[in-house]
């Protein structure tokens, strides 16, 4: 923990915790799957069509050859906007405006949908935002939990997607053991400093750890005092990103964000978790 003072008063709370997902990979790269307390997770990138009519999640059971259907209705898309608020928060508008939605109360019609998929600059920002805010895959229905499952026993799964008369198998994982919970690395080096109406935040970055997916991104939270409630303050997440010119490398080893717009004289609290 560290203050601060400068043209801002600045307190860090040096925290690393669980926002999002410590992910594996199928080896057809389209299925990511993790394994907590609560059960395995999977998400998938999804199809991306009119067409589309909604997903199935299958498990097959230690060596079993038995595919069991563990949803009893296809995962489809939320389109009601009261849904999506629930889910997204502070974040709806802002992914509303992706399907070219600027009423507050329309909900996501088909042909909203069509008017996305027909602009391939929309749908790039969309899978980037899904994949730096994993909390926005259950709005497309790309996202399950099984709960069901038992420590100690091994599961596999796959995931079929429902296109109009015909089903497409998007990915399978490979035998997943419920021993095996994932653990998200720690945040560590983080400074802080106070500028004019803002605040430097700097930390470690851990470029084996990206490679292998263990850390996609970084989110930011801050509050008004020591015990919150904390709000995110980067609504697209960090990406790691290197710059290079000449000799000179910068963001190679660090990653930092710059929350601006703060009052000055005011005390700030942060936290700082990996995804």
């Amino acid at each position: 923990m560290m203050k601060i003072y400068i043209k801002i008063k600045v307190l860090m709370i040096l925290l690393a915790a669980l926002a999002g997902m410590n992910v594996s990979y199928s080896q057809n790269n389209k299925l990511i799957y993790f394994v907590d307390e609560d059960g395995v997770h999977l998400r998938w990138k999804g199809e991306r069509t009119v067409d589309l009519e909604g997903y199935n999640i299958y498990r097959q059971d230690g060596g079993s050859t038995l595919w069991i259907k563990l949803n009893q209705e296809a995962l489809t898309m939320i389109t009601d906007r009261n849904e999506i608020e629930a889910l997204a928060g502070y974040q709806t508008a802002f992914y509303l405006k992706l399907y070219g939605i600027e009423d507050e109360t329309s909900d996501i019609t088909p042909a909203a949908y069509a008017i996305l998929l027909n602009d391939p600059g929309s749908v790039t920002f969309m899978e980037v935002m899904c994949l730096v805010n994993p909390e926005l895959g259950e709005l497309l229905g790309e996202m399950y939990l099984d709960e069901t499952v038992v420590e100690g026993e091994e599961y596999k799964y796959k995931v079929e997607a429902i296109v109009g008369s015909r089903i497409i198998e998007i990915g399978d994982t490979p035998l997943i053991s419920i021993s095996d919970i994932n653990e998200v690395p720690s945040v560590t080096g983080l400074m802080g400093e106070g500028n004019d109406r803002s605040a430097l935040l700097i930390w470690d970055k851990d470029n084996e750890l990206m490679e292998r997916g263990d850390v996609v991104t970084y989110r930011v939270y801050r509050s008004n005092t020591l015990l919150g409630p904390y709000a995110q303050q980067n609504f697209y997440g960090i990406l790691p990103i290197t710059v290079t010119s000449g000799d000179l490398i910068t963001g190679e080893h660090t990653m930092d964000f710059n929350d601006r717009y703060l009052e000055n004289g005011t005390t700030y609290y942060y936290q700082v978790r990996a995804v």
